[in-house]
């Protein structure tokens, strides 16, 4: 049995590795959140570069031009936003549409018409500016549990799949449900 000047001293090592692992563990994890943000900000900005360049040559092409004004961010606060300008409906001018949602309040990635990160609650802030060809301008903002991707084109499951297993290992508490191409 060890003395007590030996156990001592184990207990002091112990204690250093402890510490040690408390430490590596504490100056690690912020850094390991903020590299899987960039990586759901590239799975998402890779995938709706892609769609607008290809956009009009895709069967399902409805006619309004979507522009990537801001691309995906998240924000010091975990807030994921994305901006885009799309043309009205019979060239009357052109509308500017920024979401943004809190990624501790996305619950599911789906897919219906677009890709999309659903919350819980309405925690998703849609604000739209309306710029007409008369010289008219209008601002709404609306809640919503809708934070739309703008990813629509079909067999892209893939992108929900990478979309939840960044999410997940940053630390967010997200699930892939239906998927309808």
């Amino acid at each position: 049995m060890p003395n007590l000047n030996q156990q001592f001293k184990l207990t002091s090592v112990w204690f250093t590795i402890i510490k040690t692992v408390y430490i590596l563990f504490v100056v690690a994890t912020p850094f390991a959140v903020k590299s899987q943000r960039k990586e759901i900000i590239n799975i998402l900005n890779t995938a709706l570069k892609y769609e607008l360049k290809h956009q009009s040559a895709n069967s399902n092409f409805d006619g309004d031009i979507t522009v990537l004004l801001h691309g995906f961010t998240i924000d010091a606060n975990c807030i994921l936003s994305v901006e885009i300008k799309k043309t009205l409906r019979n060239s009357e001018g052109y509308m500017i549409e920024k979401q943004s949602v809190p990624l501790n309040k996305a619950a599911y990635v789906i897919k219906d018409i677009n890709v999309i990160v659903e919350s819980k609650n309405e925690d998703v802030v849609v604000t739209t500016r309306y710029f007409y060809n008369d010289g008219r301008k209008k601002t709404e903002t609306r809640m919503s549990n809708l934070f739309f991707t703008h990813l629509h084109f079909p067999n892209n499951e893939q992108i929900g799949i990478k979309l939840v297993k960044a999410l997940k290992t940053a630390g967010y508490n997200v699930e892939k449900t239906y998927w309808y191409d």
